[in-house]
């Protein structure tokens, strides 16, 4: 199973080299670590988050990465 695993995506990130940032992006809006983990990742490949979490977008709302989180609608 774990075998067919990178056949599923298009490439996978090492959460190690992710969570620094995501601990401290946690910590700094008040929220989960494993959602923050979504946004040290865009943050670090020039991306954006797309979610249907309200929650997460009110937390980054008037922050650095407000407009790295797009609300699915």
């Amino acid at each position: 199973m774990t075998e067919e695993l990178p056949l599923c995506f298009v490439r996978l990130a090492e959460l190690r080299t992710l969570a620094t940032s995501a601990s401290r992006i946690a910590v700094e809006i008040d929220h989960p670590v494993y959602d923050c983990f979504y946004l040290a990742l865009a943050e670090r490949e020039v991306l954006s988050v797309i979610t249907a979490d309200t929650r997460l977008v009110a937390k980054t709302k008037s922050t650095r990465w407000a407009e790295r989180v797009l609300l699915l609608s």
